[in-house]
């Protein structure tokens, strides 16, 4: 092991002798701020990878999983690496769907859901039944949750050799709209590619005097004014000089793989 994995002190002599040879070649120095610096960062994504799914405002978008969900509006959303879904306005109602399984494994993975639930509440389902999603055939299972008059929703359907579940947590009288955002799930189609978008930073050069706004006009750059100002570490109010290398960021369609 000694022959690659030499003692600390013989590594020390050889780092020594060999740092003596070493030269280091003189070069003009790198300027952060110049253009030829920062356009060889250009095309570097900003933000999420529309590959790992997206929103188009209330619009869930998965390329990679052929997915397209809708939402209601006005929700707040979240994307994370295991499930997607949106927080009502009320902090309280909340929808998701995940991969549960195989799509062999559908009827095993609802009856354990089921056993665990009442293991833990001793409730048994008040809904068991089969829901119609743009064509597609889901078992719908309602259980009682904790609190009185509150829900745990729950939807199961096969999708590209996997089981899927979309679940619901709320009050009872959110059922309908927990069937609703469940029947708005359906594969995403050629003509839904559009809606998926990402963003690329981007340098360019600045004309004389003029401002962020003006800037961020021609070149529609993406992002606010206030990240602008941040990302190019320049203040508000801020008047360019004849160009001035400035990053922004442009956002750009998904390209169907």
């Amino acid at each position: 092991i000694f022959d690659d994995h030499p003692m600390t002190p013989d590594r020390m002599k050889a780092i020594q002798e060999k740092g003596g040879s070493i030269t280091v070649p003189t070069a003009a120095p790198v300027t952060p701020s110049s253009f030829d610096f920062l356009s060889s960062f250009n095309q570097i994504l900003y933000g999420a990878d529309p590959a790992q799914g997206t929103f188009n405002q209330n619009v869930f978008l998965h390329p990679g999983l052929k997915m397209f969900w809708e939402l209601p509006k006005e929700w707040t959303y979240f994307n994370e690496a295991t499930l997607a879904g949106a927080i009502g306005p009320d902090n309280k109602t909340l929808v998701a769907i995940k991969v549960a399984g195989l799509d062999r494994q559908i009827d095993s993975l609802i009856v354990k859901f089921v056993n665990n639930f009442y293991a833990t509440t001793r409730k048994k389902p008040i809904r068991d039944t089969l829901l119609v999603m743009n064509g597609r055939i889901g078992s719908e299972v309602v259980m009682p949750a904790k609190k009185k008059n509150e829900i745990l929703y729950s939807v199961w359907f096969k999708k590209d050799g996997f089981t899927y579940t979309i679940l619901g947590s709320g009050t009872l009288d959110r059922l309908k709209d927990f069937q609703k955002i469940s029947q708005s799930f359906r594969d995403l189609q050629t003509t839904d590619y559009p809606l998926i978008q990402y963003q690329e930073l981007l340098t360019i050069k600045s004309q004389a005097g003029e401002s962020l706004e003006t800037l961020n006009s021609r070149a529609q750059n993406s992002i606010s004014p206030a990240m602008t100002l941040i990302i190019n570490e320049i203040s508000e109010g801020y008047n360019f000089k004849e160009d001035e290398p400035v990053k922004v960021v442009l956002r750009k369609p998904y390209q169907m793989k």
